[in-house]
């Protein structure tokens, strides 16, 4: 009955889904703030239903073993919980209700938080929160020539159609467009608003401490590069340093190397790849709303977001 009831819901989505071995992501499990407008978290209580209901039907495992049961065609239901950037409300608010429900999970860290970095990605979050997306985008345009963001069509039709076309346009430049634009932008607005990015890092992210409490506790580490910057505009000048650099410090950390990765973005290439390979990593995963199947590569393993689990089940 159940597969049966998930699959119909299933069946508005542009995929085939194989309810069997699926991954499931997070990022933000807080409730909304007005302070914080500028993300769209995973409320508490949504966080809680949704973990509830998948350990109730599926057996939770980590995002390893679903891969590995994905390629084995296994005759069990089985669920993984991942969380991407190493956020203290993950710890805060997820990690209490994983173990009501006695659920593992998989977190993966950027690393350079632990020095109070601010990653491009969470700058542009606290900015939204601040600054209208309109009045950020003719900042932006104001300041170079390079990239003109648009505020009549979308960037990219694709991508995050939950949020209105200023919003949506404003992130994907800045996720696309190369760092050596973006950061001295984000770093002129932080700057004008007398903002510190460095005191919003350390109060955003995990420390030491927290994290290994969760190893300590038996969930996974993994590495999610070192200060985010792993976008379509990879290049030679920043992915070696963001594996290596994250593999070191969370391999002093923990005692041992990672050997898992999430890319920042769900964005990835070829050199990328081949890298993590000879960096030892064994499994690396993407964003890409459906479970893994049989023949997947190991490093482009996909994984579900909260919000596709929201649609599936209620």
């Amino acid at each position: 009955m159940l597969k049966r009831k998930l699959k119909n819901y299933a069946e508005g989505f542009p995929w085939n889904m194989d309810i069997k071995n699926f991954i499931v992501n997070y990022h933000y499990v807080e409730d909304p703030r007005p302070d914080f407008s500028g993300i769209w978290p995973c409320s508490i209580s949504e966080f809680e239903r949704q973990i509830k209901f998948l350990s109730g039907n599926f057996s939770i495992v980590s995002a390893v073993d679903v891969y590995r049961a994905s390629q084995e065609n296994s005759g069990g239901n089985y669920c993984a919980i991942t969380f991407d950037d190493g956020l203290r409300d993950q710890y805060q608010n997820a990690v209490p209700i994983l173990k009501k429900y006695n659920a593992t999970a998989t977190f993966f860290i950027i690393t350079d938080t632990l020095n109070g970095f601010l990653p491009p990605a969470h700058q542009i979050h606290f900015l939204l929160s601040k600054v209208p997306a309109e009045k950020l985008i003719d900042l932006f345009n104001d300041f170079q020539n390079q990239y003109q963001i648009p505020k009549d069509r979308r960037v990219n039709p694709k991508k995050r159609l939950f949020e209105d076309i200023l919003i949506a346009n404003f992130k994907e430049t800045m996720m696309s467009a190369p760092q050596d634009l973006t950061e001295p932008f984000l770093g002129h607005c932080f700057e004008n608003l007398s903002l510190d990015p460095e005191k919003f890092g350390r109060g955003t992210f995990m420390d030491e401490p927290e994290i290994l409490s969760l190893r300590n506790t038996g969930f996974s580490i993994g590495s999610h590069a070192h200060k985010h910057y792993l976008e379509e505009s990879i290049n030679q000048k920043y992915f070696p340093s963001e594996v290596r650099d994250s593999k070191k410090i969370l391999g002093r950390l923990l005692g041992e190397d990672p050997t898992i990765f999430s890319y920042p973005h769900g964005r990835h290439n070829n050199e990328v790849i081949a890298l993590l390979k000879e960096e030892g990593f064994k499994h690396a995963f993407i964003t890409d709303p459906r479970p893994p199947r049989a023949g997947d590569n190991p490093y482009l393993i996909p994984r579900l977001d909260t919000n596709d689990i929201k649609k599936l089940i209620y």
